[in-house]
């Protein structure tokens, strides 16, 4: 399998500019983990794909007894590079784990591009995400919610065909100017 392409930026960067990001615009001050996810970590990116990462933090413990889970979409853009976060706590995250989420196959299959010394300190967290990791973890996953599976699985069949006839579209214009000229 090809290497993930962090071009134009470096990993160190990226994650960096992240961190700081979530702590100074987000007011996040205890991420635990940064994973990529989307097009560069299936490898399908091209030079205009953004980032798409995915921020795991700890939650105040008052804040899930109130059923106030911590979930949250934000875009931003380092020196014009666009970056889709997605920021969840370990409810939300628990929940999409329960839930037979196929993303969570996506997000847990490579390790992650940051973590904090608290993700290696909690043992519990360890366990689940090296489950996740594995094969038995991803059966469990897809065995929780196998149309949800079916129909993600579908979406981006859809997209990746999308994509292939917006390339071919191009192409073939390409080649009717070319062979006008």
């Amino acid at each position: 399998m090809k290497d993930i392409d962090f071009d134009p930026i470096t990993k160190e960067e990226l994650v960096r500019k992240t961190l700081i990001y979530t702590k100074e615009k987000l007011k996040i001050i205890n991420p635990i983990a940064i994973y990529l996810s989307g097009s560069r970590l299936r490898r399908w990116n091209t030079e205009k794909s953004d980032f798409d990462l995915f921020v795991i933090i700890k939650e105040d413990p008052e804040r899930i007894l109130y059923g106030k889970f911590a979930s949250q979409e934000k875009r931003f853009s380092i020196d014009n590079i666009n970056v889709d976060l997605n920021v969840k706590g370990f409810s939300p995250l628990y929940k999409m784990i329960i839930s037979g989420d196929p993303n969570v196959i996506e997000l847990f299959s490579e390790k992650p591009l940051w973590a904090s010394e608290d993700l290696y300190q909690n043992e519990q967290s360890l366990k689940i995400i090296d489950w996740l990791n594995d094969p038995q973890g991803h059966n469990s996953v897809l065995q929780a919610n196998f149309i949800g599976f079916i129909k993600a699985g579908g979406g981006m069949l859809k997209s990746a065909r999308k994509k292939l006839q917006h390339h071919k579209t191009i192409r073939a214009s390409k080649d009717i100017a070319t062979a006008a000229l």
